[in-house]
């Protein structure tokens, strides 16, 4: 059967046409509008499940440092307890440690007491200046040892060298007057050392040198006081301060201490073997019927597009091969058909080939 031509067609054609050509029109709109849906469900549901795979992260984060800093807190109280017994211990310790300084010591203390004593008196009654019973005097002018040469050595690089540099930094002026007033600074320190170191030699030598062995014996029971202290506190034989109370209670603590560590990393074993996965559960159960019912409007949507698109593709078709290929693109349009029927209607056209030549200007 050969197809037919459609420019043999009358006003009835015509109206056919526009028809077909009307619900092209609206199975285009409604493509349109069934692709926008599509689109719009379907990135409502990615949204949903990446922000239900972003709520569960974040809970299953959130139960979990929860979880942690609770331990935590529970560690850190019992490691607070435990350092507050230590220091305690400590405390104790070093007051006993003091004590038993004391009770060593006690015996040189008192006699260093009376040797001072037995000094100021032979002092006093030679008439000796109080000025001159200190140690530090002893050491400088009538010097014993090494250490005392050395004491005077360090003195005189102090006040011979150190402080005339120090004037001469901060005055500022001309050289050779800087020069001068260290010179004359020097002069004068070395002039009151020998003028006190002379004095002393003339009149209280002879009575300072009566004390010369009591300054001697506090110094030999100042050694052997430091040389006890640092043989006390060197002394790990704790046992005489009588700390096992201390000892017993951090060692408690200290297994309490231990065995949260275990709970809490036991508590963070189970909660990444089953708590996350409860927790997961719980989220998706709520959560997924909301996915799987835009998933089911996708799914009915697409179908429906399926539908719109095989009917556009099936009516594009038959327009074109039924009706573009004889009348061309430019009178498929409603008006213009309307155009066609009304020039057929009116006997200016017998046919729809009349009517586009009419239209068209091709024929008059």
């Amino acid at each position: 059967m050969s197809e037919f031509n459609i420019l043999f067609g009358g006003a009835e054609d015509a109206q056919r046409v526009k028809e077909d050509v009307a619900a092209l029109k609206d199975i285009n709109d409604s493509v349109t509008e069934t692709s926008i849906e599509v689109e719009k469900i379907k990135r409502q549901a990615e949204e949903k499940e990446k922000a239900l795979v972003t709520l569960v992260d974040q809970t299953v984060k959130k139960r979990r440092n929860q979880l942690v800093y609770n331990l935590d807190a529970e560690i850190a109280k019992a490691q607070s307890r435990q350092k507050k017994v230590k220091t305690e211990r400590e405390k104790t310790k070093s007051k006993k440690v003091k004590q038993r300084i004391n009770n060593e010591t006690s015996g040189l203390v008192v006699e260093n007491k009376n040797l001072r004593e037995e000094i100021k008196t032979s002092n006093n009654r030679n008439g000796i200046f109080p000025l001159f019973n200190s140690d530090f005097f002893y050491r400088i002018f009538v010097p014993s040892g090494i250490s005392d040469y050395l004491i005077i050595v360090a003195l005189f690089l102090v006040l011979c060298v150190g402080m005339p540099a120090l004037i001469m930094y901060l005055l500022r002026i001309h050289p050779v007057f800087e020069w001068i007033i260290a010179m004359l600074f020097v002069a004068l320190v070395l002039g009151v050392y020998f003028l006190v170191y002379f004095h002393n030699k003339d009149y209280n030598y002879k009575y300072m040198k009566e004390t010369a062995p009591n300054r001697k014996k506090i110094k030999s029971n100042k050694k052997e006081i430091r040389k006890i202290k640092k043989e006390i506190k060197s002394d790990i034989n704790e046992e005489q301060y009588n700390l096992g109370d201390y000892d017993d209670e951090i060692k408690e603590i200290g297994n309490e201490v231990d065995s949260l560590i275990e709970k809490k990393n036991a508590c963070l074993n189970e909660f990444e073997l089953v708590t996350k996965g409860e927790i997961s559960s719980e989220i998706i159960a709520r959560e997924q019927p909301k996915i799987d019912e835009l998933k089911k409007m996708l799914n009915e949507k697409t179908l429906e597009l399926r539908s719109y698109t095989e009917k556009q593709s099936q009516l594009s078709m038959k327009i074109s091969t039924a009706y573009a290929k004889y009348m061309g693109n430019d009178f498929l349009y409603e008006d213009k058909l309307d155009e066609i029927k009304a020039c057929i209607k009116s006997g200016k056209a017998q046919t729809i080939g009349e009517a586009v030549e009419i239209l068209s200007g091709e024929k008059k």
